[in-house]
């Protein structure tokens, strides 16, 4: 069998699979190779135009997140908080590039 290669061809599916084969889900195709709605394009331009005014009156807001001490060498800790229910409703991130102070 013939290595796939990354892109596929028009007979294949993103997986590699045959259009005509029995295992071919359409599922499978690429985000590129399917049609979008008209009601999502429609929706999507709408928040496009809207989303700075969103953000601005708070409408729309991000997630809570708290940036972890000392790179990789703060999960530990924040383990332990998240194990003694002391984190709700935060996003914990760890920098592995940080230093451990």
């Amino acid at each position: 069998m013939a290595e796939p290669s990354w892109r596929p061809s028009p007979m294949q599916s993103a997986t590699g699979r045959a259009r005509s084969s029995p295992w071919y889900k359409p599922w499978d195709t690429s985000p590129a190779q399917k049609s979008s709605k008209p009601e999502h394009t429609m929706f999507g331009k709408l928040m496009m135009k809207n989303l700075p005014e969103m953000l601005a009156k708070r409408v729309v807001v991000g997630n809570w997140c708290e940036v972890l001490a000392n790179g990789l060498a703060g999960i530990p800790e924040a383990l332990e908080r998240f194990g003694n229910a002391g984190v709700s409703g935060v996003k914990l991130v760890a920098h592995p590039q940080d230093p451990v102070a």
